[in-house]
C-alpha cells in the first residue's frame, strides 16, 4: 500500500513491486496524457514532476511515490498549449505533453536559465515530427505567457485525479518480486545481511532501462534506499566535500559552492542523460554500475575520491581509483553500501573534462577524459584519468608521470605512446580501437596546449 498525492489530491492503493509509475498513471489511473515512447529515459514522452522536479516516469518505481507529490500534464491549463500551437511544435502529439511539463518547469523556475542554455534544459524531450527550432520557439513563447491561475488550475487538478483506481491486477507489468523499504541505514544494512542476492535500488535510470521487456529482474528482491534520508544530503566540511549515499547529479549542479570548487563534477553531472535523468541518478549509483563509459566516475577520481563502504560489520574506506578490479567487477560485497564519497578540497591550477559521443546531449561515451593538477607543488600533482577505452575507468599513471616531467610535448603521438601503457581500447559498435587511441591523445595534447608552457 502506497499513498502519495496526485494533482493535488490524496491517492492511497496497493501496486505490484514491477510496476512503473508509468504504468499505475496510464493504466489504472487513466492518465494518458502521460506517453510511452522509448522506456529508457531518453525522449521526455513521459516527464511527470515528483517532488517538484522533472522525471522521467518511465524510469520510476511506482512504490517510489510513497508519501510524496506527483503532478501529471492532465493538471495543466490548457491555454499552456498555444504558444505551441502558434509557433507549429506539434504534429503527432506524442511528445507534446513531456514538452509542456518541461516547458512549464522552466517557467516556473526562471533562475535555472542564469545556468543553463534553453536547449540544454529541454534535451530531454525529443521529437521525430517537427524538428526543434518549433519547439524552441514554442517554449520561449511559453516563457513570457501569464502563469497559470491558481484558481483554474486547482480545478484543472480535482478533475484529472478524479478517475477511479483500477486493482492492482491491472498493472501492464507485474512480477513476483519483492520489495523492501528500509527508514534508515541499520536497517538497510540488515536486510542486506538477511538476503544477499537483495538489489539495493535508488534512482533506478539505469535498473529500469527497457523495464517491460526485462521479465527476470521483476522476479527480484529490491531494497529501496530512497526513504534512507540520512543518504540523500551532501555537506561541506572544512577538508572535504561529501556526497552522501543517495546524492543525484542535480543536487550538486545546483549548488554554487560545488559550481566554485569542483566544476568538474558539474560538468560531467550536466552530460549524463537530461535533466530529467539528473534529478533522480545518484553519484554512487553511477560507481557502482561499475560501467567504463560511465560519465561521473572519471571526474570523482580526478578529484582523488575515497569512497564509504558500510555494512552490519563496519565502516570501510577504499579510494576510487582502486575501487575496480576488472570489467564490472568492484572491491566490495553484496552486504555493502556507499553511504558517503570524500573529495578533499583543493586548489588546482588545471582542470578539465572533456566527453566524445555521437551527440552533443544523452550520448553513450566513445572516449572521456578528466584531467586536474594541483595548484600546490608536489610530485604527484597530476590526475589523468579516461573512460570508454579500457574494462574500467582508468587513471592513467604513465601519462601523469610524463607530464610531472615537464618535458617538451610537441605533437599527440608522445601522449599515444604513453596512453598505450595505461589503457585498452576496443572495437564495439560505438567506436574502434584505433579512433579511441587517436582521439584520447589529441584531446589530452590540444587540452594542455591551452593550459601549460611545456606542450607547444
Amino acid at each position: 500500500m502506497i499513498e502519495f498525492r496526485l494533482n493535488g489530491r490524496p491517492i492511497r492503493l496497493d501496486v505490484d513491486p514491477a510496476e512503473r509509475l508509468l504504468d499505475l498513471l496510464r493504466y489504472r489511473l487513466d492518465l494518458t496524457g502521460t506517453k510511452e515512447g522509448c522506456a529508457e529515459g531518453e525522449c521526455g514522452a513521459c516527464t511527470v514532476y515528483l517532488d517538484d522536479l522533472p522525471v522521467d516516469a518511465c524510469l520510476v518505481p511506482a512504490y517510489q511515490a510513497h508519501g510524496r507529490e506527483v503532478v501529471t500534464v492532465e493538471a495543466s491549463d490548457r491555454r499552456q498549449l498555444e504558444p505551441f500551437l502558434r509557433s507549429g511544435a506539434t504534429q503527432c502529439g506524442a511528445c507534446t505533453p513531456g514538452v509542456v511539463m518541461t516547458a512549464a518547469w522552466i517557467r516556473d523556475h526562471p533562475d535555472l536559465l542564469e545556468t543553463h542554455d534553453l536547449r540544454e534544459l529541454m534535451a530531454g524531450n525529443l521529437c521525430r515530427c517537427t524538428g526543434y527550432d518549433g519547439i524552441i520557439d514554442g517554449v520561449e513563447s511559453a516563457l513570457t505567457a501569464h502563469s497559470v491561475d491558481n484558481a483554474d488550475a486547482a480545478t484543472e487538478s480535482n478533475r484529472s485525479a478524479s478517475a477511479p483506481v483500477k486493482p492492482t491486477s491491472a498493472a501492464a507489468v507485474s512480477g513476483g518480486g519483492a520489495v523492501h523499504r528500509p527508514s534508515s541505514l541499520s536497517e538497510a544494512l540488515e536486510l542486506l545481511d538477511a538476503e544477499p542476492d537483495a538489489l539495493p535500488i535508488a534512482g533506478g535510470t539505469d535498473l529500469l532501462v527497457h523495464w517491460p521487456t526485462r521479465l527476470d529482474a521483476h522476479d527480484r528482491t529490491y531494497v529501496d534506499l530512497t526513504g534512507v534520508t540520512s543518504l540523500r544530503a551532501h555537506d561541506w566540511t572544512p577538508n572535504a566535500l561529501v556526497l552522501g549515499g543517495l546524492t543525484t547529479y542535480w543536487d550538486v549542479i545546483r549548488d554554487t559552492r560545488a559550481r566554485a570548487e569542483f566544476p568538474l563534477l558539474v560538468d560531467a553531472g550536466r552530460q549524463v542523460g537530461a535533466v530529467q535523468i539528473q534529478t533522480r541518478g545518484t553519484w554512487a549509483g553511477n560507481i557502482v554500475n561499475a560501467s567504463p563509459a560511465a560519465d561521473g566516475v572519471p571526474v570523482l577520481m580526478a578529484y582523488d575520491a575515497v569512497v564509504d563502504l558500510a555494512s552490519t560489520d563496519g565502516l570501510e574506506s577504499i579510494r576510487l581509483d582502486e575501487f575496480f578490479s576488472g570489467y564490472k567487477e568492484m572491491r566490495m560485497s553484496n552486504r555493502q553500501l556507499i553511504t558517503a564519497i570524500r573529495l578533499p578540497r583543493r586548489a588546482y591550477d588545471v582542470a578539465w573534462f572533456d566527453k566524445v559521443g555521437s551527440r552533443a546531449a544523452q550520448a553513450i561515451t566513445k572516449v572521456g577524459l578528466a584531467v586536474t593538477r594541483r595548484a600546490e607543488p608536489a610530485e604527484d600533482r597530476w590526475r589523468v584519468v579516461a573512460n570508454s577505452v579500457a574494462p574500467t575507468v582508468r587513471r592513467c599513471a604513465t601519462v601523469e608521470r610524463l607530464l610531472g616531467r615537464r618535458e617538451a610535448i610537441g605533437s599527440p603521438r608522445v601522449l599515444a605512446e604513453a596512453f598505450a601503457r595505461d589503457v585498452a581500447p576496443i572495437d564495439d559498435i560505438r567506436s574502434t580501437r584505433a579512433y579511441r587511441s587517436t582521439v584520447l591523445s589529441r584531446l589530452l595534447y590540444f587540452g594542455l596546449r591551452k593550459r601549460v608552457d611545456f606542450v607547444t
